[in-house]
C-alpha cells in the first residue's frame, strides 16, 4: 500500500482562492493539495509542479483527467533534476549528454499523451 502524507487542502481565503484562477497551477512544495472536493473549482488547462503526491488519491486523478485538465506528474517534472545528478555522479558529466538526456523528456510526455 501507498503511504501518503497526511491530507491537506487549499485554503478558503480570498488571497487562496486566486489560485484557482491561473492558466497552469504549479505546487511546487507541498504535496497532496489536490482532492475531488477542490480539484472541480480550478480554472487552469494545466497542472504541473515539483511537489511529490500533488493527488491526494486514485480519485483526484480521475476527476482531473475526466476534467480535461493536463496533469503532469512530478517524477515528469523533476525528471531533468535526476537526469542531471545521474550524469554528474557517474565520474564523467558530459553537459552536452545530459542536455540530450534531457530534451528528450519532451518527446516522452508527447508519446504518453
Amino acid at each position: 500500500m501507498i503511504r501518503r502524507p497526511p491530507r491537506s487542502t487549499l485554503s478558503s481565503s480570498s488571497a487562496a482562492s486566486d489560485v484557482y484562477k491561473r492558466q497552469i497551477f504549479a505546487p511546487c512544495a507541498l504535496g497532496a493539495v489536490l482532492s475531488v472536493e477542490n480539484i472541480p473549482k480550478l480554472k487552469c488547462s494545466i497542472v504541473a509542479g515539483a511537489a511529490n503526491n500533488v493527488l491526494v488519491d486514485d480519485d483526484a486523478g480521475k476527476l482531473i483527467h475526466d476534467s480535461g485538465i493536463l496533469y503532469v506528474p512530478d517524477f515528469i517534472i523533476n525528471a531533468g533534476g535526476v537526469i542531471s545528478v545521474y550524469y554528474g555522479l557517474n565520474g564523467k558529466f558530459s553537459h552536452d549528454k545530459a542536455v540530450a538526456k534531457v530534451e528528450e523528456i519532451f518527446n516522452s510526455v508527447q508519446n504518453i499523451l
